[in-house]
């Protein structure tokens, strides 16, 4: 089994991020639209109209903000990702570059031992 190896920019895992958070946005939005329409037609409901319709809310308001909380976890989660992909990318360009130096200082020692057995 051939194993693909896929590359994604921080960039991107940003992008991610910044779309949760619109949605995060967006939900908390709607939670205070639907609790500024449950706060304005509550007068209407009397009885046990009434009870079903305050137990349907809070239930649907408990479950948002449960929503909100698993969002923001997520892009926290997001987030820390992208930190890690840039960590990652810097700790390996500097392993290129300490490999790419040792190269170099391998090359020079190489080429002085060189011109000391041709000078004698």
């Amino acid at each position: 089994m051939e194993v693909q190896l896929v590359s994604v920019s921080p960039s991107e895992i940003r992008g991610n991020a910044s779309q949760i958070h619109s949605l995060i946005n967006e939900v908390n939005s709607t939670s205070k639209k639907l609790q500024s329409d449950y706060t304005q037609s509550a007068s209407y409901w009397t009885g046990t109209a009434s009870k079903a319709f305050q137990s349907e809310y809070n239930e649907l308001d408990s479950e948002m903000k449960t929503l909100l909380t698993m969002l923001d976890r997520l892009e926290s989660g997001v987030q820390r990702v992208a930190s890690e992909v840039i960590r990652a990318e810097q700790e390996r360009e500097e392993k290129r570059r300490l490999a790419e130096k040792a190269a170099q200082e391998a090359l020079k020692q190489k080429q002085l031992e060189k011109q000391k057995q041709s000078q004698k």
